[in-house]
């Protein structure tokens, strides 16, 4: 009898024999060459080599054979790529057999490959490349995760992966139970060739939909869909080069197959009627607010994304962006190692950037190394003044100065820069210490310390119900922001000029101080902001909330009790010593103090110690944040008057 060696290639091809082709290690090998994990052989990194796998057929079914080869980027045949999520706490407890030898994986790469393999050689799958190996790159089995120098190395040339790449398959994740993934297919089709049958202009209810062959709101395929955009692939900082640089996006769901694009035209359209209209917006809903909200929120990122490889290959023609806006605008995305909120950018930065600013995953490379050398380099490029409102001691990082941004976990905690423009149309100034490297020089102006902050704003803590405890609580929210701080009205009235200004500033820094805490923020128009719903909800309230008009306003006071139930970051309404209202940081105390810097479109509270200041945060003071404090300046010299103001430089450390 022949061992498996003995047999030719040509042999490995009868279509009598298929299982001989499909078995390149069977059980032959030896167990030594077995149980030897697989060592990586080193590439050169001048060539641009990178490692591509390619799938071998096996007798067994729980194992993946594959084979790696390496290949010079310039001269790399037609490959695909894979993008994923590593996973909260990944651990390489997966097995795949590489060239004979076991090599060890996350689960989450697991399924991922193994869903490609699968899909790829499906009978007349258009995925695979007809009369050549199918080739894939996967970054953890590609790149030697054990070897820094590689990482760093590979890193460097990723971009060019994900845009010389055939296609990128998106494995986004599992369904809760078998076969769910197929409703949400369907569901995702019946939405896409149905949905113009609605309209915008009224509520549809589930009878609408189901009239329009569009699921009803509570049928289970729902659940699916949000299941599906629960998921944390939509989230990752990563997906940003991945999808921007990709020439093609199939997404993976369990055995689900579909573009990318269709899920981004599905997820628009989730968002103009889930928020628009009744009948999309309850059938999104589960039992879990936490995860429609999520859902919405990942829903929203997607759109970002989006439309950010529109811009690429559009607009921007492929040009590279600047690394200040790249942080800018991935600031609400994650990331499993917090280094890669700065290096999973470089990718899409300019040439320069990333020549200041090279990948090092060495163990001395710290997160706020990596920090304060990408703010450092963002400063000395001009784009200082943006990046303070990621920085602040109500985010520390150890080892990092106050003025140093930070980029983890961002979602939903920091002010929106625009529309606001509270240092008018003057420009920053700032510079670093040439003799420490710790301290930052701004330009600024005092306004004033802060005299009373509040702990705790009251209101409702779970859903608006006739239970008696919320309804209380409610009506307290409601007195709350008709009378304010009793002890501070008549302030509020002489700094904002009449009492009717004073209720506004209560009702603008309420606006804020929700946008602020709470995870549901990004909505524009009336009808999509929690805010709107409310003060509707209080205009029509006495200062006794009966039982009658409480079922009369139950809809519109609906969206601001859920807002209230998704708290997400601790800010702290307060007011100046000149009775100015605002939302601050968590961490401010009495005797911090309003800065505005030339240049900013916020303002910042600044904790004095000695001659310097720690950069508490961005705040929002309503009377200040459209250019009023600089109102009378001449020039922004340091040493400048106007309304007893001074421009002096301040010194953060």
């Amino acid at each position: 009898m022949r061992t498996l060696l003995q047999i030719t290639s040509n042999q490995f091809f009868r279509p009598s024999r298929p299982k001989l082709f499909a078995y390149r290690y069977s059980s032959l090998n030896t167990p030594k060459e077995e149980t030897r994990s697989y060592e990586y052989s080193p590439l050169q990194s001048p060539k641009e080599e990178i490692r591509l796998l390619s799938f071998i057929k096996s007798r067994s079914t729980s194992t993946l054979h594959i084979n790696l080869r390496t290949v010079s980027l310039s001269q790399a045949p037609a490959f695909a790529a894979v993008s994923y999520s590593w996973g909260e706490h990944p651990t390489l407890s997966q097995s795949v057999i590489c060239d004979g030898r076991p090599l060890k994986i996350t689960e989450s790469l697991h399924r991922a490959i193994s869903h490609v393999s699968k899909v790829v050689h499906e009978p007349d799958s258009t995925l695979s490349e007809q009369g050549a190996p199918f080739l894939l790159w996967a970054d953890a089995i590609s790149i030697n995760q054990r070897d820094t120098k590689e990482r760093n190395n590979q890193l460097q040339v990723v971009g060019k992966i994900y845009s010389q790449a055939k296609r990128v398959f998106a494995y986004i994740g599992e369904p809760r139970e078998p076969g769910q993934e197929h409703d949400a297919l369907r569901t995702v089709d019946l939405v896409l060739k149905n949905v113009h049958r609605l309209s915008k202009s009224k509520h549809n209810t589930s009878d609408d939909m189901q009239s329009v062959g569009i699921p009803r709101a509570g049928d289970p395929s729902w659940e699916s869909i949000e299941h599906l955009f629960c998921q944390s692939w939509f989230g990752r900082t990563w997906i940003l080069p991945e999808v921007v640089l990709a020439k093609e996006i199939i997404c993976l769901f369990g055995d689900a197959v579909w573009k990318l694009n269709s899920l981004v035209e599905f997820g628009k359209i989730i968002e103009d009627y889930q928020l628009g209209n009744d009948g999309l917006k309850q059938s999104v809903e589960t039992r879990s607010s936490d995860n429609r909200v999520q859902a919405e929120e990942n829903i929203h990122a997607l759109q970002l994304c989006w439309k950010g490889r529109r811009q690429h290959w559009g607009s921007n023609k492929g040009r590279p962006q600047r690394l200040a806006d790249l942080l800018y605008h991935s600031s609400e995305r994650d990331s499993k190692d917090p280094r890669d909120q700065v290096y999973a950018l470089l990718a899409l930065a300019s040439d320069t950037d990333r020549e200041h600013i090279k990948p090092d995953y060495s163990e001395a490379n710290t997160v706020a190394a990596v920090y304060k050398k990408a703010s450092t380099y963002c400063i000395t490029r001009g784009d200082g003044i943006d990046i303070l409102r990621f920085a602040g001691i109500d985010r520390p990082v150890e080892g990092m100065p106050s003025w140093v941004a930070n980029w983890i976990n961002l979602i939903s905690i920091t002010i929106p820069r625009d529309p606001h423009r509270t240092a008018g149309r003057s420009e920053p100034v700032m510079y670093l210490d040439n003799t420490n490297d710790k301290r930052l020089t701004v330009r600024g102006i005092l306004f004033e310390p802060i005299q009373v902050i509040v702990r705790k704003v009251p209101h409702s803590t779970g859903h608006l119900n006739l239970d008696g405890e919320p309804v209380v609580k409610v009506n307290r929210m409601v007195r709350y922001i008709r009378k304010g701080e009793p002890s501070l009205a008549r302030g509020m009235i002489k700094a904002y000029g009449s009492e009717y200004k004073a209720l506004d500033a209560r009702w603008h820094v309420l606006e804020a101080y929700l946008k602020l805490n709470f995870r549901k923020v990004r909505a524009t128009s009336a009808d999509r902001f929690p805010y709107y719903s409310f003060r509707a909800f209080v205009s029509h309230c006495s200062e006794k909330l009966t039982e009658a008009k409480f079922l009369h306003l139950e809809k519109e006071a609906k969206e601001f009790s859920l807002t209230l139930t998704n708290i997400r970051r601790g800010r702290r309404i307060g007011w100046t010593n000149g009775h100015y209202m605002g939302v601050f940081p968590g961490s401010t105390q009495h005797g911090d103090v309003v800065a505005v810097l030339l240049g900013s479109k916020l303002p910042y509270v600044l904790r004095p110690r000695g001659n310097d200041y720690l950069l508490v945060g961005p705040a929002y003071v309503y009377g200040i944040m459209n250019g009023e404090v600089m109102e009378g300046f001449q020039d922004f010299s340091i040493g400048a008057t106007a309304h007893g103001r001074e421009i002096r430089d301040l010194t953060l450390f």
